[in-house]
């Protein structure tokens, strides 16, 4: 977020295991004494290192996070080794594949992509039924796997308007690989957690910036993806539930996309192998330029409406993009 390398090791980082947080819930000293049973609230592992490739199955919500914390940590060490060079990509990779300069460069190692996949179906029912920031902190990590944001934050125009459109040019060939298409499914899955946030989950910083990220994700990949508007296919609906269980690695790692399984098992995975048009609820765009703004304008309202921290910057960064979107000439922009 600020260009700094990380100060902590993820090798050396212990967690702290005080108790479950039911007990913090419990309205009476019969309730305290029934959750503890026997044993004493207190008695669980004072700490533990935890394992990327063995996630523990039980964490609390803040376990949880801090547990996503140092995924992300492994996540930007790659980027700030010393005397690391930047390779320029093959554009025949670019095409085909998920590579991103924030991948790890080593293979000793079970990849990230595996891990997180993992750590979905271990974690997946406090997912889906707690703590809103802990979902949307999971598919942060996907989306930094599957595409290099500093790209994505020169097209929306840090770095000048010459960078913006060398940018828009490298994303126009992401746009056609399956990372970027999975890049577009946990985008549009984090908007969905927001819409299911409640006030009591809070706002997390990184919860903002990541809907901020997502938006930038979203709406340039409907910007730049060849086939994202109707042509007389079938158009996926972006805001599905997405089973990322069935999923799996799919479109994070190397593997293989020639497995015709995949397009049996979800319409998700099918997307993410083949691609195709895309729609919002139902709702079908005719120009890859209304549905990028209409995908800005969306995350701008839900910024605004849940964010705390620094909503009014990153909505003013969206509704300036979806304003200044130019349309090429005879190009229809109507749903």
């Amino acid at each position: 977020m600020l260009g700094l390398a990380p100060i902590l090791s993820p090798d050396i980082v212990q967690l702290p295991r005080i108790c479950p947080d039911s007990l913090f819930t419990a309205y009476s000293s019969r309730q305290w004494k029934s959750k503890t049973a026997f044993n004493g609230p207190w008695n669980h592992t004072a700490s533990v290192m935890l394992d990327m490739q063995s996630p523990p199955p039980g964490l609390t919500r803040m376990e949880l996070q801090t547990a996503f914390a140092l995924f992300w940590l492994r996540i930007l060490n790659p980027r700030h080794r010393p005397q690391r060079e930047l390779v320029p990509v093959p554009e025949t990779l670019i095409r085909t594949s998920t590579l991103s300069h924030e991948n790890p460069e080593t293979d000793s190692e079970q990849s990230f992509e595996s891990c997180l996949a993992l750590a979905f179906g271990v974690y997946e029912t406090e997912l889906k039924s707690g703590d809103a920031n802990s979902l949307i902190l999971w598919h942060y990590l996907c989306l930094r796997l599957t595409c290099d944001m500093a790209v994505v934050e020169d097209a929306a125009g840090r770095n000048g308007p010459e960078a913006a459109k060398e940018a828009v040019e490298k994303l126009r060939l992401w746009a056609r690989s399956p990372g970027a298409r999975r890049a577009c499914l946990h985008a549009s899955q984090m908007y969905i957690a927001i819409n299911n946030h409640r006030k009591s989950h809070g706002m997390m910083l990184h919860s903002e910036m990541a809907l901020f990220h997502a938006a930038l994700v979203l709406g340039f990949y409907l910007l730049a993806a060849p086939d994202c508007t109707p042509s007389g296919d079938a158009c996926y609906d972006i805001f599905e539930e997405v089973p990322w269980g069935q999923v799996g690695t799919l479109g994070l790692s190397l593997q293989s996309l020639d497995q015709e399984i995949f397009s049996s098992v979800s319409g998700a995975a099918a997307f993410i192998q083949k691609g195709g048009p895309v729609s919002f609820h139902g709702a079908e765009y005719c120009s890859p330029y209304g549905a990028a703004r209409r995908s800005f304008m969306n995350f701008a309202s839900q910024l605004k409406e849940v964010g705390k921290w620094n909503v009014e910057e990153y909505c003013k960064v969206l509704r300036i993009i979806s304003d200044t979107l130019l349309t090429p000439e005879r190009q229809d922009t109507e749903l």
